[in-house]
């Protein structure tokens, strides 16, 4: 189905989760090599309104995290696009909502680390403002056995560590050390490290 007819279906359909999700999905599909054809039919409006209507469905947010993140990776204007769009929002509340969730989980981080990591200032600002932090710990910390959920919340640690003193001390206060220095541990990732030295903790997580 040609992209401007799923968004149209999306928009239309809107209070139907099935077929949101379903056309959902089809967009992340598509979205893997018509990214600028989607993005000028207007998916990225669709998609981001749909995940925050449905935030309490799983399928919605973890097909709206894929999703988005196939239309941004590796291509910075549909990234300041998509953020500009309302994205912050819908994603802190689906990892709060399904912290429990490995896949939620999963995909919400990977679309912070695509979406937030490689941001500016304002945009980590804008992360602690939009209350981030708690439930990305909590996600770090409940699937801490999973390298890959440790690896996306390191990088997005590692990079909220950047420049503002008062943004490490609400990692620190958060109870992030600890989970930091397992998972440099436990699974060798650099990242975790580098957030700890940022920090001032050592890779034991012991204060420098």
């Amino acid at each position: 189905m040609p992209p401007a007819m799923l968004v149209s279906l999306i928009e239309g359909q809107m209070g139907n989760v099935a077929i949101v999700t379903a056309a959902i999905k089809a967009l992340a599909m598509q979205a893997k090599s018509r990214k600028d054809e989607l993005m000028n039919a207007g998916a990225y409006r669709a998609i981001v309104a749909a995940f925050r209507i449905h935030e309490s469905y799983e399928v919605v947010c973890q097909g709206a995290c894929v999703a988005l993140v196939n239309l941004s990776i590796r291509n910075g204007a549909h990234r300041d696009t998509i953020i500009a769009a309302g994205v912050l929002g819908p994603l802190v509340a689906a990892l709060r909502m399904h912290e429990a969730s490995k896949s939620t989980c999963m995909c919400a981080l990977t679309a912070f680390v695509i979406l937030f990591s490689s941001g500016n200032a304002a945009l980590r600002e804008a992360m602690i403002a939009a209350g981030a932090l708690g439930p990305i710990v909590s996600a770090f910390r409940i699937h801490r056995p999973s390298r890959m959920i440790c690896s996306c919340a390191c990088e997005i640690l590692r990079s909220l560590c950047k420049g503002n003193t008062s943004r490490k001390k609400a990692i620190i206060a958060a109870g992030a050390v600890s989970l930091l220095a397992q998972a440099s541990c436990d699974h060798g990732i650099n990242t975790a490290r580098s957030a700890l030295f940022s920090l001032g903790f050592s890779a034991e997580g012991t204060r420098m």
